[in-house]
């Protein structure tokens, strides 16, 4: 019979609104939140368990661009050689876009953010996975050249996009459309990719059929 394992509930510092966190190989919890709709997007991290985390660092060098609210915030992955990534969407009234951000010393301080779209004009659900080879994923969900902007079978769902890093974020190629085997569209149920030697496989909800479908 397996043990029982305690949950304990922890405070996210600084009123944090939609947190994520990582846990790293080391013990190393990573989190990040956003601050205000629009506002800003957060970096703290605990070496106790969550007991205590550092001072917060601000993601996002342009005030009030991250989008926090519902299942959108920054989201972070800790890629190879311990880089942080990170990814948010960004502020609609503002330019939008989805945009990218990595740290390099441990966390103490971040790249200026980086806009990784160039189809406009909707974005939504962005997402990040990386391993330890350096190659880095973002996905997010939109509009795509010659496709209809809306499937009749699934009015609430979109095409996934993708930018892709093989040099650990230090630089990415253009936005590409993710092809899968499945003829629907996924909505904002889908989360983290999983990658394994640059193979990813995404789960995704598909709008109004509410199904769940990988992605290779």
């Amino acid at each position: 019979m397996a043990k029982a394992t305690d949950v304990i509930a922890v405070r996210a510092p600084q009123a944090a609104e939609v947190p994520e966190v990582v846990l790293d190989s080391k013990g190393i919890l990573h989190m990040t939140y956003g601050q205000g709709g629009p506002g800003d997007g957060y970096y703290a991290q605990s070496r106790d368990g969550g007991k205590t985390f550092t001072k917060p660092v601000r993601l996002n060098r342009s005030p009030d661009t991250v989008t926090t609210g519902m299942e959108r915030g920054p989201k972070v992955v800790v890629g190879k050689d311990g880089a942080i990534h990170v990814v948010w969407l960004g502020y609609y009234k503002k330019g939008g876009g989805v945009w990218h951000t990595r740290g390099i010393d441990g966390g103490q301080t971040f790249e200026a953010e980086r806009n990784l779209t160039e189809v406009k004009p909707t974005w939504d659900n962005a997402t990040v996975a990386a391993d330890q080879d350096g190659n880095v994923f973002v996905f997010w969900t939109g509009q795509w050249p010659g496709l209809p902007n809306e499937d009749p079978n699934s009015p609430v769902a979109s095409p996934i996009i993708m930018a892709r890093s093989t040099d650990n974020g230090e630089s990415f190629g253009k936005s590409e459309l993710v092809k899968h085997n499945y003829l629907g569209r996924a909505c904002g149920g889908w989360r983290r990719a999983l990658v394994e030697t640059a193979t990813c496989i995404s789960p995704f909800a598909t709008g109004t059929r509410a199904s769940v479908i990988p992605t290779f």
